[in-house]
């Protein structure tokens, strides 16, 4: 919070590339600290029960999504572009991590009808 109010104050008195840079570097420790609040939702009798923390991985991707629509819902509500991209930036990532890392999981049947829900959602 205190790196996203610094680049708030300085974006009229420094370059657009400071600011952008410490508004990047709230970001990512605001995504940072989602992830590590993460394992905190899930209790040890959860994660055991699924092989290969499956269900960690799914709650990052969830966490990180509804994080996404947060920073979007703020950015249209005070009218900030800066959130806007972020928010854009953290969805993108998430969808980046959903299919290379969780679909990756998956086998057979599950595989073809996450993809075919996918592009059905397109």
């Amino acid at each position: 919070m205190p790196a996203l109010l610094l680049s708030y104050a300085v974006a009229g008195q420094r370059s657009v590339s400071y600011a952008n840079s410490i508004a990047a570097a709230a970001l990512i420790l605001a995504l940072s600290y989602v992830t590590a609040r993460n394992p905190k939702a899930l209790s040890r009798a959860d994660i055991d029960k699924w092989r290969n923390r499956r269900a960690e991985q799914y709650t990052y991707s969830i966490a990180w999504l509804a994080f996404g629509v947060v920073l979007l819902g703020i950015g249209i509500a005070v009218n900030s572009q800066r959130a806007r991209l972020a928010s854009a930036a953290v969805i993108a990532l998430t969808i980046v991590k959903a299919f290379l890392i969780d679909m990756s999981t998956l086998t057979g049947v599950y595989r073809a009808l996450s993809f075919m829900c996918s592009a059905s959602c397109w």
